[in-house]
């Protein structure tokens, strides 16, 4: 027999520098994506499809800037519905708004799905099903999905022109 008393949940604790510093390495991820983008609004990034080879097979991943200012910028990722098929997508594909800190060189999830103002923590059970590290997840799956981006995307070489990254 189980003790209950045994079975104490571990209380959710919020590990502040990890969070950022996941924060910190997607700004570069998405730098190195972007590239230069000056009169550029958008970047489509091709990753190759489950088992298939040729175009139809390509799984496309569109990088939109929204809104661009000096210290600032607001980036939408998602990933574009294949036409090819025919007949439409029985799931919802990922969108996410990632707003970029340039004086901080730091980028952060601020909505998926729709869903916006994510708390650091939440308690579990909450009203949307939520996890209790939410933000950190979300955080956690941009990095992975970047990644993804850079090291399997096809991209036209031309618009690659990388920046120099200043670690002063």
């Amino acid at each position: 027999m189980i003790n209950p008393e045994k079975m104490k949940i571990k209380r959710y604790t919020i590990d502040l520098s990890e969070q950022m510093a996941v924060c910190d390495a997607n700004y570069i991820r998405l730098l190195k994506l972007l590239g230069k983008t000056r009169g550029i609004r958008t970047r489509l990034i091709a990753l190759p499809g489950p088992g298939l080879a040729g175009r139809h097979g390509q799984i496309l991943v569109s990088l939109e800037i929204q809104e661009d200012f000096k210290y600032t910028s607001t980036i939408c990722i998602r990933q574009l519905l294949n036409s090819q098929e025919g007949r439409p997508s029985m799931y919802k594909t990922p969108e996410m708004i990632i707003r970029v800190y340039h004086d901080a060189k730091t980028a952060e999830v601020t909505s998926y799905q729709n869903h916006r103002y994510f708390k650091a923590a939440y308690p579990v059970p909450n009203r949307f099903m939520y996890q209790c590290d939410e933000r950190e997840q979300l955080n956690l799956f941009l990095a992975e999905w970047l990644n993804l981006c850079i090291n399997e995307g096809m991209s036209n070489p031309g618009e690659l022109q990388l920046e120099k990254l200043n670690c002063n």
